[in-house]
């Protein structure tokens, strides 16, 4: 992510009880600065992957404060 996306996708992945585990970043002297993070959910692939999709597809939008 971008450091502009962290706070929006970690409260997206909250409210569908994914737990965020660690964040940080890889590179140094990047442009731009690219932020990654690690997760966890639990439970079945499937129902995490129902319940977690309307959510990626709101974050992706104009005006979502992502992407």
């Amino acid at each position: 992510m971008l450091p502009g996306e962290v706070n929006n996708v970690i409260k997206t992945l909250r409210r569908i009880n994914i737990e965020v585990v660690a964040v940080h970043s890889h590179m140094l002297n990047d442009d731009p600065h690219i932020i990654f993070l690690h997760y966890l959910g639990k439970g079945p692939a499937l129902d995490l992957a129902r319940d977690s999709g309307p959510h990626w597809d709101e974050l992706g939008k104009k005006g979502s404060g992502v992407g």
